[in-house]
């Protein structure tokens, strides 16, 4: 009675978030359909091992049940012994799931072109056909929205893996792979949204600054503030896309570059020295075009 009415008090207790609920259905489906040989988990034994890890969270003072708690289904998930390796295989590549930031990324660069184009509207195309501006401001707090729940995750998540060595009913060896193998990915992860979250803030800034009718703001500074580059030293995974070279170092001759860098920094050097030349020249160019192709409309803005 004691230990039915201690469960009872963990599931009022303790929440479970749905990563973890998604987390415990996909295993089930991953060992009945691609295990070898495959392991049926029923309703009954899931839901067993839902109650188990939130009553190892509650006996642990927590209100919430972390992702790091699903390496105790290793545990209760096999049928023979063997069948627990496999598992927990399973739990690590899963536990850090990715949160897709080059689809989002994608999103971020649809409606930062959608803004460059709102801002050439003029008053009364604004008036016949919506405030394409105010839309895309709406669309960015969705999506400001979704990635703040990406990066509270792994933020939990990165937290949760450092604090693992305390943990009760974790063993040394979860432990240890947890920091060798999930920590990395989920600071990369947890990197790379922080980075688009930055550059989201960017786009709403100059959008709200596109929506102050009392700002003497001219198109061709809104553009130019619309689409600021928000450049990042990361791909998409968070990871770093190459080295760093200062001024010195670009300014070197192929045969210095060749000479001193290995072949994928030498590639690299070779991208950031022609890109630096094309801004270089083409700045005081292109500024000059835009402000003769928006001179005549200055006047409505």
């Amino acid at each position: 009675m004691r230990e039915r009415s201690g469960q009872r008090s963990a599931q009022q207790e303790v929440e479970v978030p749905t990563e973890v609920l998604l987390l415990l259905r996909d295993m089930r489906a991953h060992l009945r359909d691609h295990a070898e040989p495959p392991v049926y988990i029923s309703d009954r034994r899931l839901k067993k091992i839902k109650n188990m890890i939130v009553v190892a969270a509650h006996a642990q003072g927590r209100s919430r049940v972390l992702m790091v708690d699903c390496l105790l289904a290793q545990h209760a998930a096999w049928n023979l012994p063997e069948e627990q390796h496999v598992i927990a295989e399973w739990l690590l590549e899963h536990l850090c799931a990715d949160p897709a930031i080059p689809q989002l990324q994608f999103l971020l660069e649809g409606l930062t072109a959608r803004a460059s184009k709102a801002v050439l509207q003029s008053a009364e195309q604004r008036a016949r056909h919506g405030d394409e501006v105010a839309a895309v401001g709406d669309e960015l707090e969705k999506l400001r929205a979704a990635v703040g729940v990406e990066w509270t995750s792994r933020r939990a998540l990165a937290l949760s893996i450092e604090a693992a060595p305390r943990d009760l009913w974790l063993q040394r060896s979860d432990c240890s792979a947890l920091q060798q193998r999930v920590a990395p990915r989920a600071r990369a992860q947890l990197q790379g949204l922080e980075e688009l979250l930055i550059s989201i803030q960017s786009l709403t800034v100059a959008v709200r600054v596109c929506q102050n009718e009392n700002l003497q703001v001219s198109k061709v500074e809104l553009l130019d503030l619309v689409n600021t580059p928000r450049e990042s030293t990361t791909n998409g995974a968070g990871e770093s896309s190459g080295r760093a070279f200062g001024d010195e170092e670009l300014g070197w001759s192929r045969q210095e570059a060749k000479a001193n860098l290995s072949a994928d920094d030498f590639r690299e050097w070779r991208r950031l020295q022609r890109t630096t030349r094309k801004k270089n020249k083409g700045a005081g160019g292109q500024r000059r075009r835009r402000q003769a192709e928006f001179n005549d409309d200055d006047d409505d803005w």
